[in-house]
């Protein structure tokens, strides 16, 4: 996925929110000249003459960046927010593309949040941590430098991939900072990636309030699956 923490041990937000939409056939405006060739032409064309490819856009004084292709719009906010705070970001930028690009039916959409919380104990023992509560005592493990627990989730028919682990800043800064604002990133801690996503079977139509409903429904799933994963970790 591109694909969205001042004080880490009272986090109640996630650090990062990503949206992603996956759509079934690019954007019209994308296929002007696709257009035209079938206009002027009596001959079956074998696939869809595309116009164009992605562009990013970054707003600074929001900590976030858009991406718009053909087929997927993506949307990321690395910033602690809330559930109102992400849901008011991202009906002002949907509002605002879907009133210049008009997308078809959706194939699969996906909402992806990073959750920190300071670790106040060494880095070695919060892998040892991991190693008591999430596995065996046995060689291959024990022998281990380090651990990562990555599991497949279901919830009411959505597909969760969750993974979490003992990191370190220049880790997170390397591997998910897109905006690399390392002022509120601790120097070691418990992360916990929650990426909650519907791969449709078909294209289905959704609109900008089914979008923003599936977005409060994955937002509140991470909220409580990185709460329990802190707990357990205490």
């Amino acid at each position: 996925m591109f694909c969205f923490l001042c004080i880490f041990t009272d986090m109640k937000y996630p650090y990062q929110t990503t949206l992603e939409i996956r759509y079934s056939e690019p954007a019209k405006q994308f296929l002007v000249l696709d257009a035209v060739v079938k206009a002027i032409s009596d001959k079956p064309i074998d696939k869809k003459i595309v116009v164009g490819g992605s562009f990013e856009i970054t707003l600074k004084d929001k900590s976030a960046k858009i991406l718009i292709e053909p087929q997927r719009i993506a949307l990321s906010i690395e910033e602690e927010k809330s559930l109102a705070e992400v849901s008011d970001f991202v009906d002002s930028i949907l509002k605002k593309i879907f009133s210049q690009i008009s997308f078809p039916k959706v194939l699969r959409i996906g909402c992806r949040t990073l959750w920190l919380k300071e670790y106040p104990d060494t880095f070695e023992n919060l892998i040892k941590k991991y190693k008591d509560v999430f596995y065996k005592d046995v060689p291959l493990i024990t022998q281990s430098s380090d651990v990562a627990i990555p599991l497949t989730l279901e919830e009411g028919g959505r597909k969760i991939n969750f993974n979490s682990g003992p990191m370190k800043k220049e880790q997170f800064m390397a591997l998910y900072s897109q905006m690399k604002n390392e002022t509120s990133i601790p120097e070691k801690f418990i992360f916990v990636d929650i990426d909650f996503f519907a791969a449709l079977s078909s294209p289905c139509n959704f609109q900008k309030k089914d979008i923003l409903d599936f977005v409060s429904e994955a937002y509140n799933y991470a909220t409580k699956k990185s709460s329990e994963t802190f707990a357990i970790l205490q």
